[in-house]
């Protein structure tokens, strides 16, 4: 009679246990879409704040936000890395060796992430395998002038990865960064949020920004002031000249007691600036070279203006 019984509530819980657990999946599953919707909508209040844009400054009608995707593919067995850049009205795919020879390249005028192998025909299916997006790279034209790009970091903080917006002027100096994503302690490695210390990497050129380092001494008064001055870092061009040229070369001053969070912060924005630095100068390279295998011209850090 127990063992009926211990049985019947055996059962009677796990049917609870699977309803419960079906209902709870279609409920994150009905609210994916809005949590993704909603992260998108405040990635692109970010992104129009780092480049200056606001409720007292909104961005002109104009202003055009066009995008760079990055992937990895083989090209007959071999390891490639493909760009899906903006050309004319349309999309190209640029496909590159690892050395940054240029090997494809594809018209695609309606070319979407998850869709790219459609627009390559029989032959290059064959050739071109293993197609893998990784990330996206946004740029932002105004009267087809660059005005600035937008790239996204992270790296390992004291809890968890920190996520990271950059903005980048032309000449890949920095604009300015925001914190998308952390675990950070209130009061502690969360303060990287805070304009003492994120408006620090304002102005710093991809040379500057390459070669500063982390300290532990306190921020000067002044300099902390400055950075206070403007708490969404919309400073102006003659500003964001005065910081590179007085402060340029500062170190990157820490959170008080969150040297690790503060570090993985400045290592974080500097991995992504190189990286993206560098990718860019390889795209542009092949896409002024015949399509060949042999190595691009080796890039330097700094020079150069991309699409």
């Amino acid at each position: 009679m127990i063992a009926k019984q211990i049985i019947k509530i055996t059962l009677n819980l796990t049917v609870i246990c699977f309803f419960a657990g079906t209902i709870l999946g279609l409920v994150n599953m009905g609210t994916q879409h809005a949590k993704e919707e909603n992260q998108h909508k405040r990635e692109v209040l970010t992104s129009m704040s780092l480049l200056g844009y606001g409720a007292g400054n909104p961005a002109p009608a104009d202003l055009k936000m066009d995008k760079i995707s990055r992937y990895l593919l083989a090209v007959d067995g071999a390891p490639a890395l493909g760009y899906v850049i903006p050309a004319g009205q349309g999309q190209e795919l640029i496909i590159l060796s690892v050395e940054g020879g240029k090997l494809l390249s594809i018209p695609a005028p309606q070319m979407e992430n998850p869709e790219i192998n459609q627009h390559l025909s029989q032959e290059m299916r064959r050739q071109v395998s293993e197609l893998t997006h990784v990330e996206d790279y946004r740029i932002a034209l105004l009267d087809g002038k660059v005005q600035g790009y937008l790239i996204t970091g992270n790296n390992l903080g004291f809890k968890a990865n920190i996520k990271m917006m950059v903005a980048l002027n032309s000449d890949f100096s920095v604009r300015g960064i925001a914190i998308l994503e952390s675990e950070e302690d209130p009061g502690l490695g969360d303060e990287a949020k805070e304009p003492y210390f994120r408006n620090q990497f304002a102005g710093k050129s991809a040379a500057q920004l390459a070669r500063i380092s982390i300290s532990k001494n306190p921020q000067p008064e002044e300099y902390r002031s400055l950075l206070e001055s403007q708490p969404e870092g919309h400073f102006t061009a003659e500003e964001m000249e005065n910081l590179r040229a007085v402060y340029g070369d500062s170190p990157i001053y820490s959170i008080t007691g969150s040297t690790i969070s503060s570090t993985a912060v400045m290592v974080g924005v500097q991995k992504a600036v190189g990286r993206f630095v560098y990718r860019l100068q390889q795209v542009n390279a092949a896409l002024t070279a015949p399509s060949s295998s042999a190595p691009a011209p080796e890039a330097r850090e700094g020079e150069g203006e991309g699409v």
